[in-house]
């Protein structure tokens, strides 16, 4: 009996101690998470190859480092300036901290870190999921938001210094990843059921994660499409859709083409806006180029027919539980055969 109660009560101290480790833990954590920097840096690394990615490793080129993952800085997006060949990687923090631009050259060399403020001048601490631009106004968005920057305004600003959204608007969908193709701002959803749901709206019409084209000077929607789960992210490659997929650090991501989408056919009208658009569906029968990369993958985007993919898996704040981490700015040709 006393051999027993030896037992229970050194099991009792070995889970007081694990509490105690972990409280301390999430107040280290806690700590670290609500830090704003006051710059960021570039890490010069190795990159990382893992042999259960090899097919992607022996295909895919490392470009550079990602500016500001050692501050906490988790990256989600990447869109690409055509007329000043640069480009814009969006991050957040998960904390205090307001979300950030990094600027990169062509060559992902860093240029300058931009901070976020909404339309009142406040810090925009927020999950900024897409970015996009069409040369002139950069979209940001969140959640359910969607803020305007003068893209000529953020250009022209010092490294740290921040810039005020010169709009926002509420939206009925989740706006979690955007695009811009051909005067059309497409706003999309992720969705991975039970843990990540698309709006009310989708529910409302009895559909999956949305997939909205808005025209991008009057803001009226014109295209809908449903789409399948865990898309992180899309551009278009002339009349095909490329969509990045991942779900945390739990499943491999993917790269897909989806060949001339708009030809989909009508599954129904729905009314959004107060306009009646047609809805169509991301079909798996129109995939003709697939690849299989490390978990995390976030944005994507296509320049001179090489996919920039930007991983969330390097950010510090991912550091204790995630394996397989991709610090760097990556690129994929999509000449290469599939997988």
């Amino acid at each position: 009996m006393k051999k027993i109660f030896k037992k229970i009560i050194l099991i009792i101290c070995i889970l007081l101690f694990l509490v105690l480790l972990l409280k301390f833990f999430l107040w280290i954590l806690k700590i670290e998470i609500n830090k704003s920097p006051n710059h960021y840096t570039v890490e010069q690394i190795n990159p990382k190859t893992y042999s259960k990615y090899n097919d992607f490793f022996n295909t895919a080129t490392y470009l550079a480092p990602i500016p500001g993952l050692k501050e906490g800085a988790v990256p989600q997006s990447i869109c690409y300036i055509n007329s000043k060949n640069l480009f814009i990687i969006a991050e957040y923090h998960i904390g205090k901290a307001p979300s950030v631009l990094q600027i990169v050259d062509e060559n992902g060399t860093y240029i300058k870190s931009i901070i976020l403020k909404d339309t009142q001048g406040k810090n925009l601490n927020a999950h900024v999921g897409g970015i996009a631009t069409d040369e002139n106004t950069l979209w940001v968005s969140d959640e359910y938001k969607l803020y305007w920057y003068s893209l000529d305004d953020i250009l022209s600003l010092s490294s740290m210094e921040s810039i005020s959204a010169t709009e926002y608007k509420e939206l009925n969908l989740k706006a979690d990843f955007i695009t811009y193709n051909n005067q059309v701002l497409w706003i999309g959803e992720y969705e991975y059921k039970p843990f990540y749901n698309s709006s009310k709206f989708s529910k409302s019409i009895n559909t999956n994660a949305l997939l909205i084209g808005y025209n991008a000077n009057d803001f009226s929607p014109e295209f809908a499409f449903s789409l399948p789960k865990k898309v992180q992210g899309i551009v278009w490659n002339n009349d095909n859709l490329i969509v990045s997929d991942s779900f945390w650090f739990l499943e491999d991501s993917h790269i897909k083409e989806y060949e001339k989408v708009l030809e989909t056919k009508i599954e129904k009208n729905i009314f959004i806006d107060g306009k009646e658009i047609p809805l169509r569906k991301l079909e798996d029968s129109r995939i003709i180029y697939e690849r299989i990369a490390p978990p995390m993958l976030e944005g994507i985007e296509l320049v001179n027919n090489k996919i920039y993919m930007v991983f969330e898996s390097g950010a510090n704040n991912y550091k204790y539980y995630t394996h397989y981490k991709v610090n760097g700015l990556y690129t994929l040709s999509l000449n290469q055969e599939n997988i």
